[in-house]
């Protein structure tokens, strides 16, 4: 890896788009995709919670994470195995799992050996509370990416995905230094799928809109305008990042968001990259009644006022 070029960092709310805008980004070949490190089901060793905060104590705690990061960023880290139950794999198919370890595994390390490889970009959601830490201390350029509340609801809606609001309660620096005033009243274990999945919303979204107020250099798109405008946004990113948004990069993008695409994923799957990208902005309303819509707007206002007008909802 070179050390002139600064590791790339995606991230926000699961399913804001994380990982249509780490897939574009990664297009230029020079940039080496790696899916969800800090996963801690499916990321690499030592990552021991989900939605892992790094604060600034200075613990032991914090030493092992910046190592870990540092590793990871080498090319030297492993992934775990795949959660896939063994009997569901053939026999060749479950040697080859003990083998390569899981898929995620075998680009990361695949990206690692490339030569044309120069920097890593890692998305991740699941590093959200982590992004300053590791914009601030191990220097990646941090884009954030943020997407209308109702959407993002609708999203885990239709996927039927449920998020514990424990990982964030159960961090106490995290609660200290930045959930208390929206977590500390709230009685999480009484709500409903949907006020859960908007208190998510809302939790990311504030850390995130702090984080970005005092880091001028962390980049922050709306995934509506990301997915209005495409080409000219993605050139801005593209200029930022010091990369160069050739023809082949700019009809691949142009295939992944054109009018040709379905809206809706194939067969309700949570990641299909082409899409109708212009029509995928309003789709939440054909997903989420006008009560649901109203509840999920009274919990998320304090942040979504921020980046979203009255007119979007």
């Amino acid at each position: 890896m070179s050390a002139k070029l600064s590791p790339i960092l995606v991230t926000g709310a699961p399913r804001s788009g994380t990982t249509f805008l780490g897939k574009m980004l990664s297009l230029h070949r020079s940039v080496g995709y790696v899916d969800e490190p800090f996963n801690a089901q499916t990321g690499i060793n030592g990552i021991d919670r989900q939605f892992l905060y790094i604060g600034k104590s200075g613990s032991q705690k914090q030493a092992e994470y910046t190592e870990i990061a540092r590793t990871l960023l080498a090319g030297h880290s492993n992934f775990k195995p795949s959660e896939i139950p063994p009997h569901r794999f053939t026999l060749p198919k479950q040697l080859a799992r003990r083998l390569f370890i899981s898929p995620k595994h075998i680009q990361y390390k695949v990206a690692a050996c490339n030569p044309f490889v120069k920097r890593f970009l890692i998305k991740d959601p699941m590093a959200c509370f982590a992004s300053e830490y590791l914009h601030r201390i191990l220097g990646m350029k941090t884009i954030i990416i943020i997407r209308h509340p109702a959407s993002v609801v609708a999203s885990y809606k239709r996927l039927g995905w449920r998020f514990s609001l424990s990982h964030l309660t159960h961090q106490d620096e995290l609660m200290e230094h930045h959930l208390q005033p929206i977590l500390g009243t709230v009685d999480t274990h009484q709500l409903t799928p949907l006020q859960e999945w908007a208190y998510l919303w809302l939790s990311i979204n504030a850390v995130l809109d702090e984080y970005a107020r005092r880091n001028p250099k962390m980049i922050i798109i709306r995934h509506e305008d990301l997915s209005s405008a495409p080409l000219p946004n993605f050139e801005k990113l593209y200029s930022l990042l010091n990369l160069e948004l050739t023809p082949r990069i700019r009809r691949q993008i142009m295939a992944h968001t054109g009018q040709n695409n379905p809206v809706e994923a194939p067969g309700n799957v949570a990641h299909a990259l082409k899409r109708n990208s212009a029509e995928i902005v309003n789709s939440w309303r054909r997903i989420l009644g006008p009560d649901e819509i109203k509840e999920i707007k009274h919990i998320t206002i304090p942040v979504a006022q921020r980046y979203y007008a009255p007119n979007e909802w």
